[in-house]
């Protein structure tokens, strides 16, 4: 729900999800937010700790034909075995720079990118791109990405064309 969603700030990081009936349990990943608005005000609305499974992931618990059933879940590290990837929004240019982050093992709290000698903390966007619009020109990029325990992973000339996605060098411990 959207509460819960916190404007992307619970975006990348997963669940561990347990049907409540027949103790069925799978992990999953937060991708977007269950909206607030026809048809969904039933089910998203604010305390409601509601999710909105994906087709595959509702099947692993439950017959479709069935509908809504209760759950219990819990954020769990997402055991990601690779690395951290990053992503220029296509139509980022030297004037206006987006960058999504993903496959991390915990929500990511700060996104900075060095200009000059120092580095700049990006804005995070509900749509899960972290922004600004300062003058970055076109790369390469040293990057700065925090998760919610105060690691730090920083990436050292990314060259990040529009719209490709790059793997990085480095992942986030598992635990803290």
């Amino acid at each position: 729900n959207e509460e819960e969603y916190a404007a992307s700030a619970t975006c990348g990081q997963c669940v561990e999800i347990t049907h409540a009936e027949n103790g069925k349990q799978i992990q999953a990943q937060v991708t977007d937010r269950c909206p607030y608005e026809e048809p969904n005000l039933q089910w998203c609305f604010p305390g409601s700790h509601h999710l909105d499974l994906s087709i595959p992931a509702f099947e692993a618990l439950e017959d479709p034909e069935r509908g809504v059933f209760p759950i219990n879940w819990r954020f769990v590290p997402c055991g990601e075995t690779g690395n951290v990837t990053f992503q220029r929004h296509p139509d980022s240019n030297e004037y206006w720079f987006a960058l999504r982050i993903r496959d991390h093992q915990h929500a990511i709290v700060d996104v900075e990118v060095q200009d000059g000698g120092s580095f700049r903390s990006l804005v995070r966007e509900e749509w899960n791109y972290w922004t600004t619009e300062e003058v970055l020109g076109d790369g390469p990029f040293t990057v700065r990405v925090t998760d919610a325990y105060g690691n730090q992973l920083v990436e050292n000339n990314l060259q990040l064309p529009p719209g490709q996605e790059v793997t990085g060098s480095q992942q986030f411990p598992v635990c803290n």
